[in-house]
C-alpha cells in the first residue's frame, strides 16, 4: 500500500488509507450525533477582525474552538458541530481568543463521514496551529480525510522533521498514490502559524500557504475516488496513535472552493492585527 510514511521515512508501509463533498446527512455529510454532550462555550463575537474575514469568504464549516469544557465544538455555520475526543485542554491562548490543546495519541476532533471532496472538487482547509512537538519518528497529522478501505483515497495535512528543520505538507491521495505534494519548512515549534491548503479542480493544482504566503504549488491531476471514511482534525482519520497532532489548534475552517492568494493573505493579516 502506498502511504505517507513512504515520503516521511523513505520506505513503504501501511500507515493508513486517505478521502468530494458527498451528501450523506445534509448537504455536506454526517456530523456527530445529536446525543453528544454539549460543550460549555463562550463563543467570541463573529465581528472580530479574523472571524469576519473568514465568514466573508463563506466557509462550509468554521470552528472557532472557544469552548471551555465538554465534547462539542460549535460550527459557526450551523452545519457540522464536531466532537472532541480524549480530553483536550481548553482555554489555551489563541488567535485573539481561546484555542484547544491536543495532546497526541489520545485527543482529536472528529466529524464522521464528511467532506469527501471526491473526483476533482475544489476545496480549502484552513487553521492556526502551534505544535509543541516536532518528532523525527513519525508524521503528525493536522487534518485528514481518507477512505477506510483500499485503494486509499483522500487528502491530508501533516508535519514531521527534515535534517535541518520541521516541515508541513499537503497532499491528495488517489488510488493509494500521492498526488501533488505541496510543502514548506516554515513550521516552528511553540509558535503559531497560519496554514491554508487549497485544491483547484479546474487547474488541477494543490497549493500550501504558510503565514499568508504561497509556499509551494504542485500539479495534482488525479480524481479522488468516492468512499466512506472519517474527517478529523489532529488525527489521521483512523485511530488514535503516535501520528496524532500534538499542540494547539485554533480557528479551523473548510471551504468548498479554492481560496485565492488575496483571500489567504487577507485572513492572515486579520489574524495578526
Amino acid at each position: 500500500m502506498a502511504c505517507l510514511s513512504a515520503f516521511v521515512w523513505g520506505a513503504a508501509c501501511s500507515l493508513l488509507p486517505f478521502n468530494d463533498l458527498k451528501p450523506t446527512d445534509g448537504p455536506w455529510g454526517n456530523g456527530p450525533s445529536d446525543a453528544a454532550a454539549e460543550a460549555t462555550s463562550e463563543t467570541a463575537a463573529p465581528s472580530s477582525a479574523y472571524a469576519r474575514a473568514v465568514l466573508d469568504d463563506s466557509p462550509v464549516s468554521y470552528w472557532r474552538l472557544e469552548e471551555t469544557s465538554g465534547t462539542v465544538a460549535r460550527d459557526e455555520m450551523g452545519r457540522h458541530d464536531a466532537t472532541y475526543e480524549g480530553n483536550p485542554a481548553f482555554g489555551e491562548p489563541g488567535v485573539g481568543g481561546r484555542a484547544v490543546l491536543f495532546k497526541g495519541r489520545s485527543t482529536r476532533l472528529t466529524l464522521g463521514d464528511a467532506f469527501r471532496f471526491a473526483d476533482r472538487s475544489s476545496f480549502s482547509l484552513e487553521c492556526w496551529l502551534k505544535p509543541n512537538a516536532i518528532a523525527s519518528d513519525s508524521a503528525r497529522f493536522i487534518v485528514s480525510r481518507r477512505t477506510s478501505t483500499d485503494p486509499e483515497q483522500g487528502y491530508a495535512i501533516y508535519y514531521s522533521v527534515m535534517p535541518d528543520s520541521g516541515y508541513v505538507l499537503f497532499e491528495r491521495t488517489v488510488d493509494s498514490a500521492p498526488q501533488g505534494y505541496a510543502y514548506s519548512r516554515d513550521l516552528v515549534r511553540d509558535t503559531f502559524a497560519h496554514l491554508v491548503a487549497t485544491f483547484n479542480g479546474p487547474s488541477q493544482t494543490t497549493r500550501l500557504y504558510v503565514n499568508g504566503v504561497l509556499a509551494e504549488e504542485k500539479a495534482s491531476a488525479g480524481a479522488i475516488g468516492d468512499g466512506s471514511g472519517v474527517f478529523a482534525w489532529a488525527n489521521n482519520g483512523r485511530s488514535a496513535d503516535s501520528t496524532d497532532f500534538q499542540g494547539a489548534l485554533d480557528e479551523l475552517a473548510v471551504y468548498d472552493k479554492a481560496l485565492s492568494p488575496s483571500q489567504v493573505s487577507a485572513h492572515y493579516a486579520a489574524g495578526t492585527r
